[in-house]
């Protein structure tokens, strides 16, 4: 059993490994009460938009441009952006799910099933894994590389380049791996590999920047969103350490890795190979782009990590099979056991901690959602624009299924400035997302229209009217 697992994929296999992912990703999702933060937000938005010729740059640093999200999503966003939700919440769950049994499969050969439990769970013991509740990219950018590598193993090239093509228009790093991957492919086919080649470069170009160009009127939107956050750089170390966890996590499991690249070397194991360097030159890649002076978060760094769980479950395994006798590979196994289950235990807290942003979002949609209702519902709204916190404008904007010119945040700077036209503020009573929420500007008395819970629906005056507010005054 263990040894067919261990075979290169072929087409039934892929078939039962989506189907599987897709149907751990579904009853995963539905139990976990979770919303899209920031960048989900804005690629939901944008797939609504870029149909209806109303997309527009976001304000602020907190939303980039992404090709495949924005693209794979826009089908559906364009009739319902609440089921547009639900497939991309879905569709990051499953790829976390398919992650996991390709990391199982990946480290079988070298690693025996002890090594393929431990690269399964691994990338779960991650603060990393957890934060990606919230809708982000980086669990399907992992999936797809780790799929470009089952590829290769197989022979299939021009899946491996088709793989790496579509994580590449969800994180730069990709960019890279491609390169690299061309360049390879030149020198052992020549000249007949320039075709698949030059095709992934176009796609890669027209995608991040002629589509950026046509739709948002800013073919240069990622880089400028990237360099407003250079200031808040930290260091590649800083990137691992907290994509990782403690210091102490870090260090044990850096050592497999360690011991498991020296053993895929040793062995010329051609999953442990094909992994290992995908991941290291994931994380050259995001050490590159820091010592250009552009802001690195932990996420970034997450695919290349995840790649390093095959080298690291290939040394756990090793060193379980370490003994001769029967016992002593039994209680070796024990301990390789109880050291995960004893990480995953004293980690939980963060673990909880890293997952819970994207349940508060939940719980917040749901609370705003109520204040408004109570207020009248968006019928009455219409016509005001609305203002929230920065961070939460685009859920609120999702939610009440508004254009999103008619939904704004507290902190930007037109809004700040002496009002032209009176607003209904959606605010909370307390700092829910760990962020300051936006003050808005002293235009006199606001009214307060609904409550419930911690949300606040007010209207704040204006030179003018809207709605119908005209009997409201100051």
């Amino acid at each position: 059993m263990l040894a067919r697992l261990s075979r290169p994929i072929d087409r039934r296999g892929v078939i039962i490994l989506l189907g599987l992912s897709l149907g751990l990703g579904a009853i995963w999702f539905a139990f976990s009460q979770t919303a899209p933060v920031n960048d989900p937000n804005a690629w939901l938005m944008w797939g609504h938009e870029i149909f209806h010729g109303t997309a527009t740059l976001l304000p602020g640093p907190t939303t980039t441009w992404k090709p495949l999200p924005v693209f794979a999503v826009a089908p559906i966003a364009f009739f319902s952006i609440p089921t547009a939700t639900l497939f991309w919440m879905w569709l990051t769950r499953s790829a976390l799910v398919a992650a996991a049994f390709m990391l199982f499969r990946l480290a079988l050969p070298l690693g025996g099933l002890a090594g393929g439990v431990t690269a399964a769970l691994i990338p779960a013991m991650s603060i990393g894994w957890w934060k990606l509740n919230g809708g982000g990219c980086e669990g399907l950018v992992a999936a797809l590389l780790l799929g470009a590598v089952e590829a290769q193993r197989a022979g299939r090239r021009n899946w491996t380049l088709a793989l790496l093509t579509l994580a590449g228009l969800m994180r730069p790093e990709a960019w890279a791996l491609l390169a690299v991957y061309g360049l390879w492919r030149l020198r052992t086919e020549g000249w007949t590999a320039l075709k698949p080649i030059t095709i992934a470069g176009f796609v890669q170009l027209t995608s991040w920047y002629g589509f950026s160009w046509l739709l948002l009127g800013d073919p240069f939107t990622a880089q400028q969103k990237a360099s407003e956050w250079k200031v808040d750089g930290g260091s590649f170390a800083h990137l691992v350490g907290e994509s990782v966890g403690r210091p102490s996590q870090l260090l044990w499991i850096g050592a497999l890795v360690l011991l498991g690249t020296a053993l895929a070397w040793t062995r010329k194991d051609k999953a442990s190979l094909l992994s290992l360097t995908t991941g290291y030159l994931w994380l050259a890649t995001v050490w590159l782009i820091g010592l250009l002076g552009f802001h690195g978060i932990a996420r970034f760094a997450f695919p290349g990590l995840v790649l390093l769980a095959v080298p690291a479950a290939v040394a756990a395994g090793w060193v379980v099979t370490l003994p001769r006798h029967r016992a002593g590979r039994v209680l070796a196994t024990a301990a390789l056991a109880v050291a995960l289950a004893a990480t995953f235990a004293t980690r939980q807290a963060h673990l909880d901690g890293a997952a819970q942003r994207a349940k508060t979002f939940h719980k917040a949609e749901q609370g705003a959602l109520s204040a408004v209702a109570k207020a009248g519902g968006t019928q009455r709204l219409a016509g005001c624009l609305i203002v929230t916190n920065q961070f939460f404008y685009l859920n609120l904007a999702r939610v009440l299924d508004l254009p999103r010119t008619m939904v704004s945040a507290t902190q930007a700077p037109h809004i700040l400035k002496p009002l032209s036209a009176p607003v209904v503020a959606v605010s909370a009573s307390s700092n829910w997302v760990g962020r300051t929420p936006g003050r808005l500007p002293d235009q006199g008395r606001s009214v307060k229209l609904a409550h419930a819970g911690r949300w606040t629906v007010s209207y704040v005056p204006g030179p003018t009217t809207c709605g119908d507010f005209k009997v409201v005054r100051p």
